[in-house]
């Protein structure tokens, strides 16, 4: 029986090497997704995966590129038989329990993942086969990660891993914290494995090779020990590139489906829109000088404490940092009953520019598309003119002789024809168009003792807009206020006051209210969220690169245990980073009542000031974070990712780990036969 079977396998995989096999499975596939997106485009299609109904242009490009990548790399049979009894499992799944159409999806999300990552493994490897010492070592790396138990079980648990996620997401809470909990999750959690998987792939690769003597095979051989290492991490960073490649995608692609399905009101599709899938940057208010100030307490301090300081060198550096503490908080209070003016220059959003020429008296003619509503700000070129600032504008197609024109209106009013706005013809204009409510005002109130039940009344005012909105605010929980661009003046200052109480009721506030550090920032949108995406992609790659270098090098002179405990000390210390910065604040070494250093104490925060210091940059780039609250992540930000973590961290693991390899006798010649 077994070598019939076998038999059978190797006749399969005659014929899916053929040409002809090869041309008539991609040209099946090629037409079976030109039905299946026929069918869709016409509303046939509702029996289909809901995935592919709402996004079938993505769905159908990336199944034919599958289907002809799969066929051509021959693979061709061999997937036809997967996706068969895939599809026959999901139409049996679909028929018997209808209701039951996430798992019957999660079937054929995990075929197809499979057949994804083979393809893309394939591809790797001939990539890998071109004439350069490292790629041959890295296509042996690729193979042994394939066939190494442990790292097939973190492959596996990566295919499975977004699709039975995507499974578990509730469709009946807010469309906005479905897709943030899908992408921490999808984005976050998919890297903490890649991680780990990375870790126990980069030591065992060289450790076992070193354990089981198989080394003594390949230094005897004309390779440097350099080039060994480099083709090592390269073979793991390809590992990598292919399961980042399959992860990302996939999460991309159910995004896509998640921005599909239903909003629970309109305000969530709008902050779905423009807080989360989106690219932003923040911009925290700009304080008043208090260094002057700070520098006058603190000698009135001193002075009327003669005594008490006297002999306390660390005593005006001290004195002044709490002042400057103090007096920051202090801006950032607004007490009970009263208001705060907050001032947050250089904003800029994302914008479009339209130069154009006024040809009526009556009406502004504009290119944008009709019937859509847009905040937008109409000046005279040499900016002696600025006609309108902070109202909603419609472009209305029933104006102008069929054209359409700029209707002016209040932000609770629908424009009517009556709003038009009326410039002298010829009259050159500059008009900028902003998506709607292209600001947020990013908050969080500290009160009191933050008791969960607590609600504060609070009230924002624009003042060049004549514009209030009031918010029920909950303690330290970040919450957001939608601005209009026209709220900018012209130098792209936004200056907001915030009142401690309802300006609506005129009902105070129970508690002074404070901003923390980070409670205040005024965001605006830059690019978007595919590129974003992208970038974060690139920045986790590069993490991993770190991490498959600190592996390798630990494995020159450790054995695999050693050499990942290691390895992972360091990813967690770099991890934490940021958690560390924030511990050694509050972290002292001068006793309190004796005033007195504690040598130890002083030691251990210098090491750790040290450490901190060096490998804090790892854990401040967060690109699960920057996606979940729709935060830029600049070029800038993935260049500096590149030069500190990729040159400087794993250069100089990999100089580390090849000054050590160089200098091991790892095969020596006896003299005897």
């Amino acid at each position: 029986m077994i070598p019939r079977l076998i038999n059978i396998m190797e006749r399969i995989d005659r014929w899916q090497h053929a040409r002809w096999v090869m041309i008539l499975l991609s040209a099946v596939g090629v037409i079976a997704f030109g039905v299946l997106f026929g069918l869709t485009a016409s509303g046939n299609g509702r029996w289909l995966p809901e995935i592919y109904q709402s996004t079938p242009i993505t769905s159908t490009i990336v199944g034919v590129l599958l289907v002809v990548g799969i066929a051509w790399l021959g693979h061709g049979l061999t997937a036809s038989i997967l996706l068969g009894v895939a599809g026959i499992v999901w139409m049996v799944i679909r028929a018997v329990s209808p209701e039951s159409g996430g798992l019957a999806d999660f079937v054929l999300a995990v075929a197809t993942m499979t057949l994804a990552f083979i393809a893309a493994l394939d591809l790797m490897r001939l990539l890998f086969s071109l004439r350069w010492q490292p790629l041959a070592v890295a296509r042996m790396v690729l193979d042994e990660a394939v066939r190494m138990k442990l790292a097939l079980i973190f492959i596996i648990g990566l295919i499975l891993f977004i699709p039975i996620l995507s499974a578990r997401i509730e469709l009946d809470t807010p469309l906005r914290y479905r897709i943030q909990t899908f992408i921490s999750y999808g984005t976050g959690a998919s890297y903490a494995l890649l991680a780990v998987m990375t870790i126990f792939i980069a030591t065992a690769t060289v450790a076992f090779e070193q354990r089981d003597k198989q080394i003594y095979q390949i230094v005897s051989k004309p390779i440097s020990r350099f080039n060994y290492l480099l083709g090592k991490w390269i073979g793991v960073m390809g590992l990598n590139f292919v399961l980042l490649v399959l992860i990302g995608g996939s999460v991309f692609w159910f995004l896509q489906y998640l921005n599909s399905t239903p909003a629970l009101d309109s305000y969530d599709r709008l902050a779905t829109s423009e807080q989360v899938l989106t690219s932003r940057v923040g911009v925290r208010p700009t304080m008043g000088d208090i260094l002057e100030d700070a520098e006058a307490i603190t000698r009135q301090e001193l002075i009327q404490n003669e005594e008490l300081y006297r002999g306390d060198p660390a005593a005006p550096l001290r004195i002044y940092n709490e002042t400057i503490q103090r007096l920051q908080t202090e801006q950032r209070t607004v007490d009970v009953g009263s208001y705060k003016e907050y001032v947050f220059e250089n904003v800029k959003p994302l914008s479009k520019t339209q130069i154009i020429t006024a040809q009526m008296d009556d009406v502004i003619f504009l290119d944008e598309p009709l019937k859509t509503i847009f905040d937008v700000i109409v000046t005279s070129e040499d900016e002696s003119i600025r006609y309108a600032r902070g109202t909603h504008f419609a472009v209305n197609p029933n104006l102008g002789d069929g054209h359409a024109g700029l209707l002016i209106a209040p932000l609770d009013q629908q424009p009517t024809a009556d709003d038009a706005v009326r410039i002298t013809p010829g009259q050159r204009l500059r008009v900028q168009y902003f998506p709607a409510n292209a600001l947020t005002l990013r908050f969080k109130i500290d009160a009191g003792g933050n008791e969960p039940g607590v609600i504060v009344p609070v009230s924002f005012l624009v003042p060049s807009l004549n514009y209030a909105q009031v918010q029920q605010a909950a303690l330290m929980q970040t919450q957001t206020v939608l601005i209009p661009a026209g709220a900018l003046n012209e130098s792209n200052t936004l200056i907001v006051q915030i009142a401690n109480g309802s300006i609506e009721t005129g009902q105070p506030g129970p508690l002074a209210i404070t901003f923390p550090q980070d409670g205040l920032e005024v965001m605006y949108k830059v690019s978007n969220f595919e590129a974003n995406y992208i970038r974060a992609m690139l920045v986790i790659w590069m993490k991993l690169g770190f991490l498959a270098m600190l592996g390798i090098a630990a494995a020159t002179f450790a054995s695999f245990p050693v050499a990942c405990l290691l390895a992972f000390a360091i990813f967690l210390g770099a991890e934490m980073g940021p958690y560390m910065s924030d511990a050694l604040e509050f972290y002292r070494y001068i006793d309190p009542l004796t005033e007195k250093l504690n040598p130890i104490k002083w030691l251990v925060a210098m090491i750790a000031r040290g450490t901190n210091a060096v490998l804090r940059i790892y854990g401040d780039v967060r690109p699960a974070a920057f996606l979940t609250e729709g935060r830029h992540l600049s070029w800038a930000t993935v260049m500096r990712t590149a030069g500190w973590i990729q040159l400087g961290w794993t250069g100089a693991a990999c100089i580390i780990g090849w000054l050590v390899f160089r200098s091991r006798q790892l095969a020596i010649y006896s003299g005897h036969a």
